[in-house]
């Protein structure tokens, strides 16, 4: 049988532009994504999940979507094209194919959560791609969360959940597998 895949040997190139406007390839390695996925498998991707792929292939947060629902023992959810851009069959689609977590862009996810901040068995909403605007989680029924991270460490760095309002959303604290450092102001 042939070898299996080196801790650090290449996953996938995934390309951005960042914040600079200039697109630059990211090497993700198989050391990445796994240890992307044990830190966030009591967070986000339990083995009793079922995770929302909303984001597309070629977007880092697909890693979360599939490879670390997939690792931790999940279920993907492949959301329906032709619901992507409808909230109202994005919120049907979630209550029943029994989505439990998931993580949108910071525009669509602050817009769902105006329109659907109550549903069946969503438990986790989590938001990133910019900064995240002050929100009051108070009558929402799922846990929303402020998630951080580069396209250069597979996907997320840190999470932060929201449970009171927040001014100034915090990015949380970094996942158990990734070391976060204070570098100056």
């Amino acid at each position: 049988l042939p070898a299996g895949p080196k801790p650090e040997d290449l996953f996938i190139m995934l390309y951005t532009s960042g914040s600079t406007g200039t697109p630059k390839g990211c090497q993700i390695e198989h050391r990445n994504l796994v240890a992307y996925a044990h830190g966030v498998r009591n967070d986000f991707c339990t083995k009793n999940d079922r995770i929302g792929a909303y984001a597309s292939f070629g977007f880092d947060v697909n890693m979360e979507d599939v490879f670390c629902t997939l690792l931790n023992g999940g279920t993907v959810c492949l959301i329906p094209e032709e619901a992507r851009m409808d909230l109202g069959a994005l919120a049907a689609y979630f209550d029943e194919a029994g989505v439990t977590a998931l993580l949108l862009t910071t525009q669509v996810g602050v817009q769902f959560i105006q329109n659907y901040p109550r549903l069946k068995t969503l438990r986790l909403l989590i938001m990133g791609g910019e900064k995240l605007p002050a929100v009051d989680p108070a009558d929402i029924s799922y846990t929303i969360a402020n998630g951080y991270g580069p396209t250069e460490n597979c996907c997320g760095v840190s999470m932060f959940p929201i449970h009171a309002w927040e001014p100034n959303v915090p990015i949380g604290q970094p996942f158990p597998t990734i070391h976060g450092y204070v570098l100056d102001r």
